[in-house]
């Protein structure tokens, strides 16, 4: 569980903004990760599964792009996503 750390703050983190966002539902995400990672798209939907988080699932297109960046870091570059009605 090399990215268990990783997919903990991304959780942590996407919860956050799609909270102060009012975003239901992310239908398309794009991320900057390190070389070394082995993150991919399974295990993020699997991590918001486990989680029982409803943000991220089979529905999200999820692109992840690899870049020289410190370990154990990720760069959110987009979210797409679907806003809560009545908070718009």
């Amino acid at each position: 569980m090399h990215d268990t750390f990783l997919l903990e703050k991304i959780f942590q983190s996407l919860k956050g903004i799609c909270h102060e966002n009012n975003i239901k539902k992310i239908n398309a995400i794009s991320f900057i990760t390190s070389m070394d990672s082995h993150l991919d798209e399974f295990k993020i939907c699997e991590y918001f599964k486990i989680n029982k988080s409803q943000l991220i699932g089979e529905w999200t297109k999820i692109q992840i792009q690899k870049q020289e960046l410190q370990e154990h870091t990720a760069i959110v570059h987009s979210i797409e996503g679907e806003f809560i009605e009545d908070k718009v």
